[in-house]
This record gives C-alpha cells, structure tokens and sequence, in this order.
C-alpha cells in the first residue's frame, strides 16, 4: 500500500489466486531479519511487500493457508487480511 497526501493506492491478491510466494533477503536484511516478500498470482503481477520484519514467517503463513485452502476452500483466510494495512 501506497500512501501520500493525495490518496493512497493498495494491490490485492486472492488466496486461490497465489501461484508461488518469493522472498528475498540479501545478507544484512538477514543477519536483521527484514527482506522483501512477493506473492504471484494467475493473471496478476504479484503482490510485494518491501522491508518487513520477518519475511520467512510470512512466507510460511501463506504456504499454510494456501495447503487449508486446497483442502477447504471456503474456510481458509484470503492473503489480504494479511498483506493489507490501515
């Protein structure tokens, strides 16, 4: 999500629409534990989150919700509870 005085712009991404999740860290983002995490989806460019704290722990909540999503459609959690902030 984007804000700045004019308005704010936001990308979403529906859970059974994620394809791969990506995160990236170079050496000092790990040793600090922050890095950049991606999740693409069909007929989407991704969604990308910048420099957030513990991007392996992310990785691995969406990994878990999309394996409870294949199993259970409707009960699993849609990723933007998660990528989205207020």
């Amino acid at each position: 999500m984007v804000n700045n005085f004019l308005g704010r712009r936001t990308s979403e991404i529906r859970l059974n629409e994620v394809e791969s999740v990506v995160m990236a860290q170079g050496p000092f983002a790990k040793r600090d534990n922050y890095g950049n995490f991606t999740a693409n989806g069909r007929g989407h460019g991704g969604v990308t989150l910048i420099r957030i704290e513990d991007p392996n722990s992310a990785k691995k909540w969406v990994e878990i919700e999309l394996e409870k999503y294949k199993q259970e459609p409707r009960q699993a959690n849609y990723l933007r509870k998660y990528l989205t902030t207020n």
